[in-house]
Protein backbone atom coordinates (compact mmCIF):
# COMPACT_ATOMS: atom_id res chain seq x y z
CA UNK A 1 0.00 0.00 0.00
CA UNK A 2 2.98 2.30 1.09
CA UNK A 3 4.30 1.94 -2.52
CA UNK A 4 1.78 2.57 -4.39
CA UNK A 5 1.31 5.65 -2.41
CA UNK A 6 5.05 6.59 -3.18
CA UNK A 7 5.04 6.01 -6.98
CA UNK A 8 1.66 7.92 -7.54
CA UNK A 9 3.76 10.87 -5.55
CA UNK A 10 6.47 10.27 -7.83
CA UNK A 11 3.97 10.27 -11.30
CA UNK A 12 2.56 13.55 -9.67
CA UNK A 13 5.36 15.61 -9.06
CA UNK A 14 7.19 14.69 -12.26
CA UNK A 15 3.94 15.66 -14.00
CA UNK A 16 3.47 18.86 -12.36
CA UNK A 17 7.52 19.52 -12.67
CA UNK A 18 7.10 18.45 -16.67
CA UNK A 19 3.53 20.98 -17.49
CA UNK A 20 5.85 23.65 -15.37
CA UNK A 21 8.41 23.54 -17.88
CA UNK A 22 6.01 22.94 -20.92
CA UNK A 23 4.67 26.68 -19.67
CA UNK A 24 7.76 28.09 -19.69
CA UNK A 25 10.23 29.18 -23.00
CA UNK A 26 13.96 29.95 -23.16
CA UNK A 27 14.77 33.61 -22.52
CA UNK A 28 16.46 35.34 -25.44
CA UNK A 29 17.20 38.93 -25.65
CA UNK A 30 14.95 41.00 -27.90
CA UNK A 31 16.40 44.04 -30.51
CA UNK A 32 14.74 46.44 -32.79
CA UNK A 33 15.61 46.06 -36.11
CA UNK A 34 13.78 48.30 -38.77
CA UNK A 35 10.38 49.05 -37.40
CA UNK A 36 10.09 45.39 -35.80
CA UNK A 37 11.15 43.64 -32.71
CA UNK A 38 13.15 40.51 -33.51
CA UNK A 39 15.09 37.85 -31.16
CA UNK A 40 18.73 38.61 -31.15
CA UNK A 41 20.89 36.77 -32.52
CA UNK A 42 24.19 37.78 -30.03
CA UNK A 43 25.72 35.59 -27.91
CA UNK A 44 24.45 35.44 -24.86
CA UNK A 45 26.82 34.72 -21.57
CA UNK A 46 27.07 34.84 -18.05
CA UNK A 47 27.24 38.14 -17.29
CA UNK A 48 24.46 39.29 -19.37
CA UNK A 49 21.80 36.39 -17.66
CA UNK A 50 23.22 37.95 -14.42
CA UNK A 51 22.11 40.88 -15.59
CA UNK A 52 18.64 40.02 -16.98
CA UNK A 53 18.32 37.81 -13.56
CA UNK A 54 18.71 41.03 -11.82
CA UNK A 55 16.22 42.95 -14.51
CA UNK A 56 13.33 39.87 -13.61
CA UNK A 57 13.86 39.76 -9.86
CA UNK A 58 13.38 43.95 -9.91
CA UNK A 59 9.98 43.26 -11.69
CA UNK A 60 8.99 39.91 -9.81
CA UNK A 61 8.72 37.84 -12.90
CA UNK A 62 8.27 34.46 -12.57
CA UNK A 63 11.60 32.18 -14.02
CA UNK A 64 13.30 28.98 -13.66
CA UNK A 65 16.66 28.23 -14.90
CA UNK A 66 17.53 24.97 -16.55
CA UNK A 67 20.29 22.32 -15.65
CA UNK A 68 22.34 24.50 -18.52
CA UNK A 69 21.34 27.69 -17.29
CA UNK A 70 19.53 28.71 -19.04
CA UNK A 71 16.39 31.10 -18.53
CA UNK A 72 12.96 29.96 -18.81
CA UNK A 73 9.94 32.44 -18.27
CA UNK A 74 6.34 31.91 -18.40
CA UNK A 75 5.07 31.53 -22.50
CA UNK A 76 3.09 34.38 -21.94
CA UNK A 77 5.13 36.77 -20.65
CA UNK A 78 7.74 35.98 -23.70
CA UNK A 79 4.96 36.50 -26.16
CA UNK A 80 4.53 40.37 -24.36
CA UNK A 81 7.79 41.52 -27.02
CA UNK A 82 7.59 44.68 -26.20
CA UNK A 83 8.19 43.87 -22.68
CA UNK A 84 10.44 41.75 -23.58
CA UNK A 85 12.28 44.19 -25.45
CA UNK A 86 12.37 46.62 -22.23
CA UNK A 87 14.00 43.89 -20.11
CA UNK A 88 16.74 43.47 -22.73
CA UNK A 89 17.80 47.09 -22.77
CA UNK A 90 17.68 47.06 -19.09
CA UNK A 91 20.02 43.95 -19.09
CA UNK A 92 22.49 45.92 -21.02
CA UNK A 93 21.63 49.71 -19.57
CA UNK A 94 24.58 49.71 -16.81
CA UNK A 95 23.30 53.02 -15.21
CA UNK A 96 19.72 51.14 -14.90
CA UNK A 97 21.70 47.89 -13.03
CA UNK A 98 23.42 50.52 -10.75
CA UNK A 99 20.54 52.47 -9.70
CA UNK A 100 18.38 49.24 -9.03
CA UNK A 101 20.82 46.83 -7.10
CA UNK A 102 19.19 43.99 -5.22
Amino acid sequence: MRAAFNVTMLIFCLSCACENRMNHVKFHPIVLSGDALVVSKEAFDDAHRANVIQVLDFYKERYQLDDEGNILIPKQTWEDRDLMWNYSNKAKDKAWLDSHKP
